[in-house]
């Protein structure tokens, strides 16, 4: 019997009739016809919904995290079409995070990981089109605040937290991979002289110091060795945020806001938005650290299991 859903946030689809997790569709928020199908994954497992009239579904459970059910007519529905790996390539990017492993997987735990792997997809995608939220990050203001922003953290009040926040996280980065300290190296020498040009005394010009630092900054950044260890960088910081260790970060981002919004009342909008489109990353990456850990851990004994039977 069909009902009518309606959807708050997209969610991930899969084709119900070959359960293959290889391909995925993407459907936007909205009101959807659905019904149930036999689960295509386990053969005695809870059934999923599916689109009335498509083959596209996911398990009842996904389905009911975003949504609420309601009683008007059906939506249209238009699936993006978009491929498992593009989606596996996106998580990876996103790092893992570096807990100590509970006890090993029960068989229960281990029929579950179909569905945290559909959970993970849809959070990296959520992530990957989180900035589509906010209107402003898209407008001509936003160009402004990014560079009011990266003025902000050269304050003297703002400089120091922000240098803690950035030494704590490069030190985790460096533990794993020493071969970028010649990034981190650069980054900072760089913060200092921006810090240096915008408090030292006696400098006669300093735009055009400032603009000398930008186009500097520029050239070192187009480097084929800062090319490549950036995202790197970014990946292994991006896997560091957890529960525990978030806050410094949060609190960094909030005191910036009230430094632009001091200085530039008419940016109180788009500073707003800028804060919870980062408040909002922070939170998915810290659920997209833990389902890639907690498929990591199941993931690994399984190969091993397959690997013994094979001798």
């Amino acid at each position: 019997m069909a009902r009518t859903i309606y959807i708050h946030k997209s969610l991930v689809l899969f084709p119900t009739d070959t359960g293959n997790l290889e391909t995925v569709n993407l459907i936007d928020r909205g009101e959807y016809q659905v019904e149930r199908v036999r689960n295509p994954l386990k053969k005695r497992g809870a059934p999923w919904l599916k689109v009335v009239g498509e083959s596209w579904g996911n398990a009842e459970v996904c389905w009911k995290a975003v949504s609420r059910d309601i009683a008007h007519p059906r939506r249209s529905f238009q699936p993006a079409s978009s491929n498992w790996p593009g989606v596996i390539l996106a998580a990876l990017c996103l790092g893992l995070i570096f807990l100590r492993p509970p006890a090993g997987p029960s068989e229960k735990d281990l029929r579950n990981l179909p569905e945290l792997k559909m959970q993970l997809a849809g959070l990296v995608n959520q992530l990957d089109n989180l900035t589509n939220h906010y209107s402003l990050l898209s407008s001509d203001v936003q160009t402004h605040y990014q560079k009011c922003y990266e003025d902000a953290i050269y304050s003297l009040d703002i400089y120091p937290r922000y240098r803690a926040v950035q030494q704590a996280q490069e030190g985790e980065v460096l533990r794993q991979r020493p071969d970028l300290e010649p990034y981190v190296a650069a980054v900072n020498a760089l913060d200092e002289e921006f810090y240096r040009a915008w408090h030292d005394w006696g400098i006669p010009n300093r735009p055009e110091l400032l603009a000398q630092l930008q186009e500097k900054k520029q050239r070192v950044f187009s480097t084929e060795t800062m090319k490549k260890h950036q995202p790197a960088y970014e990946r292994l910081r991006a896997a560091q945020f957890t529960a525990e260790n978030v806050g410094p970060s949060i609190e960094l981002n909030e005191r910036i806001e009230q430094e632009i919004v001091d200085a530039n009342p008419v940016l109180q909008d788009v500073a707003r938005q800028n804060r919870d489109c980062v408040d909002r990353a922070l939170n998915l990456l810290m659920r997209i650290n833990l389902l890639q850990t907690q498929i990591a851990q199941l993931t690994k004994p399984e190969k091993l299991l397959k690997t013994a039977r094979a001798f």
